[in-house]
C-alpha cells in the first residue's frame, strides 16, 4: 500500500514545524522506559474509574485520533522511533487532547489487512492504562491511572507496548509511533490523514461486508478513484464472487 506516503511525509514535517515554533518534542524510542511486560494486564480486561484516573487522554470534551496509515515504502518508516509532541502522561494530570498514529511499513502484508491493523491499536492490554473508546471513528478515549504512573507508566511504555504487540501478531518489517498531546489545534491539524484513512477503511468494510461493488450507488466512489489499492480489491472480491 502507497496510498498514505504522502501523507507520512507530511507528518515528518507537521513534527518539524511544532519543534520550530517552540513546542515540546521528545524522541523516546523502543527500549526506553519501564519494559512493557511489567505492565501487562495478562489477558485480563483493564477498568479504571474516575477516582482512581490519573489523566484522561483524548476524551469526548476535546479533541481525539488514533490512525494506523501504512506503506510498502519501507524507507518511509523509522523503525523503533517513538516520537512525542507536548507533556508526557506523568506531566499532566487532569485531561489532555490526544493524537496516536502508527507508521506500519511492509511489504507483505496485504492491502485488506489494513482494517485489522486499525483494530488491533485498541486491543492493547495494560495495567494501568484503559482503553474506552471503539475504533469505527478512528478516535481513542483512554485512561492512565495513578498506580499506573507511580509505576512507570508513560508513552514510552505505551509506544514500546504498542510495537511489540504489532509486531507479534503481524507480518511487518518496521513500525514507528507517533503521540500529540500539546493542544486540541495540534491534534485536529491532523484530521485530513484521519478523514482519509476513514474513507478508505469504510469503502474496504463495504466491499468486505456489504459485498457491495456498484460504483454509481457508492458514497465512497470518489476515495475508490483515487486510491489505487481500493481498485485492486474490488477487482479481486470481484473474481472471486
Amino acid at each position: 500500500m502507497k496510498a498514505f506516503d504522502r501523507d507520512i511525509t507530511r507528518l515528518r514535517e507537521y513534527i518539524a514545524e511544532r519543534a520550530e515554533i517552540g513546542k515540546k518534542v521528545s524522541r523516546l524510542d523502543f527500549g526506553n522506559g519501564e519494559d512493557p511486560s511489567s505492565f501487562s494486564s495478562e489477558g485480563k480486561p483493564t477498568i479504571i474509574l474516575r477516582e482512581d484516573t490519573w489523566v484522561e487522554l483524548g476524551n469526548p470534551g476535546t479533541a481525539s485520533l488514533a490512525v494506523v496509515l501504512l506503506t510498502e515504502s519501507l524507507e518511509l518508516v523509522n523503525d523503533g522511533a517513538i516520537s512525542l509532541v507536548g507533556p508526557d502522561i506523568p506531566e499532566v494530570k487532569g485531561s489532555l487532547p490526544f493524537a496516536q498514529i502508527l507508521l506500519v511499513g511492509s511489504t507483505t502484508l496485504k492491502d485488506e489487512d489494513y482494517r485489522k491493523l486499525n483494530s488491533a491499536q485498541y486491543e492493547l492490554g495494560l495495567k494501568g492504562y484503559m482503553i474506552k473508546s471503539l475504533p469505527s471513528g478512528l478516535s481513542i478515549w483512554s485512561r492512565a491511572s495513578k498506580d499506573g504512573v507511580q509505576d512507570g507508566l508513560s508513552f514510552a511504555v505505551l509506544g514500546n507496548a504498542l510495537g511489540d504487540s504489532f509486531k507479534s501478531r503481524f507480518d511487518l518489517q518496521s513500525l514507528e509511533v507517533i503521540f500529540v498531546t500539546s493542544s486540541e489545534d495540534d491534534v485536529k491539524e491532523l484530521g485530513d490523514i484521519s478523514d482519509k484513512a476513514r474513507r478508505i477503511l469504510g469503502a474496504m468494510n463495504k466491499m468486505v461486508e456489504e459485498l457491495s461493488f456498484d460504483c454509481s450507488t457508492c458514497e465512497y466512489s470518489d476515495v475508490c478513484g483515487e486510491v489505487l489499492e481500493l481498485k485492486k480489491m474490488r477487482q479481486k472480491l470481484l473474481e472471486s464472487r
